[in-house]
């Protein structure tokens, strides 16, 4: 599992945060996700073989957000 750090554009209220986070949460190999509106980053535990940034940035277009630029399956915070 990895722990990688993305940034969310578009949240504005606690339930935005808890459309993000259903959202990543259903991708497959996402282990966990905390969605932190104040700094608009989702925090995921992951396999990185499955849950890929494509994925989770159609997840989150999906529920009606979208990542903010330039991110890619190497924006890994700690492995």
């Amino acid at each position: 599992m990895t722990t990688q750090t993305i940034a969310i554009e578009g949240m504005r209220c606690d339930h935005c945060v808890q459309s993000v986070t259903e959202a990543l949460s259903s991708v497959v190999g996402v282990q966990s996700c905390e969605v932190d509106l104040e700094t608009g980053q989702a925090t995921l535990e992951l396999d990185r073989s499955q849950a890929t940034i494509p994925l989770l940035a159609e997840a989150v277009q999906q529920a009606g957000f979208c990542l903010a630029a330039n991110q890619t399956d190497e924006t890994v915070v700690a492995a």
